[in-house]
């Protein structure tokens, strides 16, 4: 079982009860009735969805429906708050997907037949390995862009805001060391950002045409010249 668990990318071993003689009491306990069926743990990546049994057998082609599901799934919350962020500013928002290269290159080139004004790139793991790419996209197309990271803008994109990599990077390092100095991961809280960068690319906004207000530059974390 170990070494099937070591072939399955990406499987994280459950949370599982312990056996006991005796049953908890008090009010903070819960139980659940256990009905014969599966119990399935989902691992996202993007839009590649794998699904595991709590012993750690892979069940992707059994449940079809479920993966063609959980793969068409986008963050809510990014969602939510890019569509409050539209209305606060009387802003009409389209919501573009694309889940390989070839859509990825037709998306950007629709952008101006579709009179978008500007682009938000989402901080999707796909995106996130088309940074580069993107931002050539961007300026080819002439679209103002915000991307997801540091790399985008570096790259030649207009800006980029989002979580720290770095940071994150860190508090990896602090999650995985309290685990293993004894720590059950169970007991651990759901670690959330706390440090977000904006980097501004003043060459990109000059062959865009655009002004960036001082007061944007005097809160960037970092700006391209």
């Amino acid at each position: 079982m170990l070494r099937m668990r070591a072939l399955l990318a990406g499987f994280i071993a459950p949370c599982l009860p312990t056996k006991t003689d005796k049953l908890p009491s008090g009010s903070q306990w819960l139980h659940e009735i256990k009905h014969d069926g599966f119990r399935i743990i989902a691992r996202k990546n993007g839009d590649r969805v794998k699904l595991y049994s709590r012993p750690g057998n892979d069940l992707t082609r059994r449940f079809p429906l479920i993966v063609e599901t959980l793969a068409r799934l986008r963050s809510l919350a990014e969602r939510r708050g890019a569509e409050a962020a539209a209305r606060e500013t009387n802003q009409t928002l389209d919501i573009l997907t694309a889940r390989n290269e070839s859509e990825i290159v037709a998306t950007f080139a629709s952008l101006k037949e579709r009179r978008i004004g500007a682009l938000i790139i989402g901080s999707d793991s796909f995106y996130l390995g088309q940074m580069r790419w993107m931002a050539a996209l961007a300026a080819h197309n002439e679209m103002p862009a915000i991307g997801p990271s540091q790399e985008f803008t570096a790259a030649g994109g207009l800006m980029n805001y989002g979580p720290s990599i770095a940071d994150g990077a860190r508090q990896v390092g602090v999650y995985v060391g309290k685990v293993l100095k004894g720590a059950r991961p169970a007991d651990l809280p759901v670690v959330q950002p706390t440090k977000f960068e904006l980097a501004i690319n003043l060459k990109a906004a000059k062959a865009l045409g655009l002004d960036v207000p001082q007061t944007l530059l005097a809160i960037a974390d970092e700006v391209i010249e």
